[in-house]
């Protein structure tokens, strides 16, 4: 399965040129799983996965900040269809916000 094509700036990223790094290590060092958490590293990691044909297992995860969340407009608790609750985090959010 391939990605979709992703258009990059001009401008090259001094990760990027890890990625050659991250494929070898993928293929010589056969770690038991791969674990990144950052969007960038994600990216790379895919990449270099896909690239190197490697069956070792890649876990990927995203993070954003509760405070950050609730705070975007389309996430507010007042409003209609809203995805940040009160009611289930109250004691959290009120540390956060």
């Amino acid at each position: 399965m391939l990605l979709r094509p992703v258009l990059l700036t001009m401008k090259v990223a001094p990760e990027i040129t890890r990625i050659s790094s991250l494929q070898q290590y993928l293929k010589t060092g056969q770690p038991d799983v791969v674990l990144s958490a950052l969007t960038y590293a994600n990216l790379l990691l895919i990449w270099a996965k896909q690239m190197s044909r490697s069956s070792v297992p890649v876990v990927v995860s995203e993070r954003i900040a509760l405070s950050t969340f609730c705070a975007a407009p389309d996430n507010a608790a007042d409003g209609a269809g809203a995805t940040c609750r009160t009611s289930f985090s109250g004691p959290i959010l009120a540390l956060t916000l």
